[in-house]
């Protein structure tokens, strides 16, 4: 349940829990994978995906973009990763692990300090949402991330331990992908100009209304 004292009014009376928004996403798909010494990289572009999200979603989405409890979590894990090097080099174990170990201190306290520096700048823009075309960049980043969320658990469902292999997600809006605007995916990998090429052909395919982003 999202803290209510961190929404805007506009954004309390106009999306009740119960209402679901969405769009049709295009996603592609990279799957990396072994066989002895070799290695097989294949990225597939799967059929347009119509993604749903609920108002209750979307406020639980904003709540955390305005909360520093992620870069505080991080920062905190840092620390404790910290302590663990500094014990394991004054009793001499693990003699390998503290490069890999300051390296990631680094990671997770970088990481950290982006996350609350973010979260605070963005609160009071949450607070101040007062029309659809201020909300509407919010629900896009919520609907977004909870696509990109779901191909990573679909894969592992999908695979079982080769799930957990190394894998690649791409998923952009279809309505950016149709103009062949690809900046606004959110992606873990680069894509093949010639799949970026069908994505967009894909997307333009699609019927308009399937390219809005809109209460269903």
């Amino acid at each position: 349940m999202a803290n209510q004292e961190k929404l805007s009014p506009w954004v309390r009376e106009n999306v009740p829990d119960e209402a679901v928004y969405g769009e049709h996403y295009i996603i592609i798909r990279k799957e990396e994978t072994k066989s002895g010494a070799k290695v097989h990289v294949n990225q597939v572009l799967r059929d347009p995906q119509a993604a749903t999200i609920t108002g209750e979603e979307v406020k639980s989405f904003l709540d955390d973009s305005a909360s520093p409890g992620l870069g505080v979590g991080l920062l905190i894990l840092a620390g404790i990763i910290a302590v663990i090097d500094i014990v394991c080099r004054l009793i001499g174990a693990l003699s390998g692990f503290p490069v890999f170990a300051i390296l990631l201190v680094g990671i997770c306290a970088g990481a950290g300090v982006y996350q609350i520096v973010k979260s605070k700048k963005q609160a009071p823009e949450i607070l101040t949402i007062a029309s659809w075309e201020e909300f509407e960049p919010y629900l896009e980043q919520a609907l977004t991330e909870k696509v990109y969320n779901e191909e990573i658990k679909a894969r592992e469902e999908e695979l079982g331990e080769k799930g957990k292999a190394y894998a690649g997600y791409f998923c952009v809006p279809a309505r950016y992908a149709a103009v062949g605007d690809f900046g606004k995916a959110k992606s873990n990998m680069g894509v093949y100009d010639q799949l970026k090429e069908a994505a967009a052909q894909a997307a333009a395919a699609l019927p308009e209304e399937a390219r809005k982003l809109e209460r269903k």
